[in-house]
């Protein structure tokens, strides 16, 4: 099941540096050197963003802002979505995994 059909509980966080990539980049055809050289970023640190490997920070949400004609909220939101998501995830799992140790836990007692 890919992430579009997926119940949004399920669905696997989207982090910022994709909607970069699929909303901004690719139509524009701006590749992650180009923006690089843009933004006066090594090639490196662009292409973590674009790949989920760094955030948005306050400096590059005002840089991209300035890019693309965005706001810097708009980029900082989409930061702190993916990092509210990611952690509703990661909450999720240690009560799946509270709740597995406690059936392994009943089941050496019987």
């Amino acid at each position: 099941m890919d992430n579009q059909h997926q119940p949004s509980a399920t669905r696997k966080p989207i982090h910022p540096g994709q909607i970069l990539k699929h909303h901004y980049l690719e139509p524009l055809g701006v590749s992650n050197d180009a923006l690089a050289e843009m933004l006066e970023l090594s090639s490196e640190t662009v292409s973590d963003l674009v790949y989920g490997k760094t955030d948005i920070t306050p400096e590059l949400a005002f840089q991209l802002s300035i890019a693309f004609g965005t706001s810097q909220e708009m980029w900082l939101n989409l930061q702190q979505k993916f990092d509210v998501q990611n952690s509703k995830a990661f909450q999720a799992f240690l009560e799946s995994e509270q709740e597995r140790s406690e059936v392994y836990r009943r089941l050496a007692e019987s």
